[in-house]
């Protein structure tokens, strides 16, 4: 089992990619229910359970939480089709963003972003019968991915894993200046 972790901007565009390539690698719908396609799959082993959680109405629910600071990527993904898809508990938001500036993002994060953010982490770790670690998605150079992913989250990754493994998956980008 893995806890996806997408943050900021760019987490959360990578998130809805993500999210979209892994439920048709599993053949799972929009709304996360078993598509009829994946009864008569013969290929590989159709196990969805490392990236979900299976309800009791019998969905896959994404083992994930997704922050920015800002809403408007992630109401896009509460609009879009998958909306069904997702926990409301996994996409949190705050009101207003962080500037691509690092310090905004560490130091100005609502401290009530953040402790949403690290419970609903550890509530999705509790929940694992066989944790083999997480994945943390991010950009270096935006205020939320680079600034909020350094404060508490990721600083307490270590104490909600134990001994497990913890992955950064990071975009740098660079900004190209042309002279003419």
């Amino acid at each position: 089992e893995l806890v996806q972790i997408f943050v900021g901007q760019g987490g959360a565009q990578i998130a809805d990619a993500c999210w979209e390539l892994f439920t048709q690698e599993h053949f799972i719908s929009p709304n996360g229910e078993l598509t009829i396609c994946a009864l008569d799959q013969k290929q590989g082993d159709g196990d969805a359970t490392p990236f979900f959680t299976l309800s009791q109405r019998g969905f896959y629910i994404p083992r994930t939480v997704i922050v920015d600071t800002e809403p408007s990527v992630l109401d896009e993904i509460r609009q879009g089709i998958y909306r069904s898809l997702f926990h409301p508990n996994s996409l949190l938001s705050g009101n207003e963003d962080a500037a691509s500036n690092f310090a905004r993002g560490y130091y100005g994060a609502p401290p009530q972003l953040l402790e949403a953010s690290y419970n609903q982490l550890r509530h999705l770790v509790e929940g694992c019968d066989n944790l083999q670690g997480i994945n943390l998605y991010r950009t270096y150079g935006g205020g939320t991915g680079g600034g909020f992913a350094c404060s508490k989250n990721h600083i307490s990754l270590p104490v909600a894993l134990g001994r497990k493994s913890s992955n950064e998956i990071a975009v740098f980008f660079v900004f190209v200046c042309r002279a003419d």
